[in-house]
């Protein structure tokens, strides 16, 4: 049987379904089919997890870990960040093929990091600022996770001076293999297609070309195309040896 919900708060949704959903469930699957963005898809998990807690589950969340590779450091955001935060999320150059419009002011920004700062204490919430040569330059992260099939997505984002250096395809590398540490069995990206950069980062990752998604994203507020890559661990396992 499936429920077809809107678009509600996660919290609102758990208070307003499971009562309903538990005794439905006596006699049938429930599941729950959500218009996802980030983590409301989450939901749709909590659900079957819910009603067959004999299920086991593959996943060992651990969070969002401190990260050092080559020539960068992925860590936690902090409320001295707003600054830098701010330079990317309220520069639309950065923020053109990003589902989310840039922030207009200081203040919108900062009540934006500190949601995302609230989040660092649930296991399952990936967000890392990205760090080089001291400076804090752009965001990486995984959501939309599927804990049934064990897989993620992961975004990045950097100030405009540090596009074409390498540094997006180091931090996804980075990202790659620490979900794959953590049981995660495939990984995937989409970007814009008028956004090339980011597919060359997914290549240079090591993912494969899925295909064009039709109506599978937004830009500016309206739906759009975009191009799916992905990598499994065995394939990322051989890449390494």
């Amino acid at each position: 049987m499936w429920l077809l919900f809107p678009k509600p708060l996660h919290r609102t949704v758990q208070e307003a379904i499971w009562p309903a959903a538990r005794r439905l469930s006596r006699t049938s699957e429930v599941k729950a089919c959500l218009p996802y963005s980030g983590y409301d898809i989450l939901f749709y998990i909590n659900i079957k997890r819910y009603f067959h807690p004999e299920r086991k589950i593959m996943l060992k969340h651990s969070g969002t870990h401190e990260i050092e590779t080559e020539r960068l450091l992925l860590r936690h955001f902090s409320p001295e960040d707003i600054q830098d935060y701010f330079a990317w999320t309220g520069d639309p150059e950065v923020s053109r093929f990003n589902m989310e419009k840039p922030y207009q002011t200081l203040e919108e920004a900062q009540a934006a990091l500190e949601q995302l700062i609230g989040n660092y204490s649930r296991p399952d919430f990936y967000m890392w600022g990205i760090v080089f040569e001291n400076e804090l330059i752009g965001f990486c992260c995984g959501n939309e996770i599927n804990e049934d099939i064990r897989s993620i997505c992961i975004g990045y984002g950097l100030k405009k001076p540090y596009w074409n250096r390498g540094i997006a395809t180091e931090a996804a590398r980075a990202m790659i293999d620490y979900f794959f540490s953590i049981g995660f069995n495939r990984i995937f990206a989409y970007h814009n297609p008028l956004n090339p950069a980011s597919g060359r980062v997914m290549r240079k990752s090591g993912m494969t070309f899925e295909g064009r998604i039709r109506g599978g994203s937004m830009l500016a507020g309206e739906i759009c195309d975009c191009l799916q890559y992905s990598i499994i661990k065995d394939d990322w396992l051989k890449r390494k040896v």
